[in-house]
């Protein structure tokens, strides 16, 4: 499962790919508070604290997952996270990791979002673009690259 809003390296989906129950995370050392941040030991996931107000790492969860089909059951037993009005796919991940599943980081030293117009340039440089012409800022933007 991929964020909309996050240009990855096909390389590090690879990866991801490799490894069940697996979460793509950098590090970062700003505007932590923005990122769901997670408690590792080594490579396993102990905890992911999304968008926390005192993060307690600066390792960030890039939003790429790799599940088992046992998400789907997680799924419908996670309560709606009452900060932001919907079910939250790291709390799921949480209810996972206390009974018992081991999560993966995956990590990776290429984590680019896309979120904003001013992202463009930086996405725009990054992959060596000459232009990137959005006609309508509510469609979809896609960029694949070898």
């Amino acid at each position: 499962m991929l964020s909309g809003d996050v240009i990855y390296n096909p390389k590090d989906l690879v990866k991801l790919k490799k490894k069940p129950n697996s979460i793509l995370y950098t590090t970062k050392h700003l505007r932590l508070w923005e990122y769901g941040t997670m408690d590792m030991e080594g490579d396993v996931v102990k905890f992911i604290h999304e968008k926390d107000t005192g993060p307690t790492s600066n390792f960030v969860n890039c939003g790429a997952y790799h599940f088992t089909k046992d998400v789907f059951r997680y799924i419908r037993q996670t309560p709606i996270d009452k900060r932001f009005n919907e079910r939250i796919i790291t709390n799921t991940i949480n209810m996972m990791i206390m009974d018992g599943f081991k999560f993966t980081g995956v990590y990776t030293k290429y984590h680019n979002e896309i979120s904003y117009p001013e992202d463009i340039k930086k996405i725009e440089e990054i992959l060596n673009l000459s232009l990137i012409h959005i006609s309508e800022p509510t469609r979809p933007l896609y960029i694949s690259y070898a």
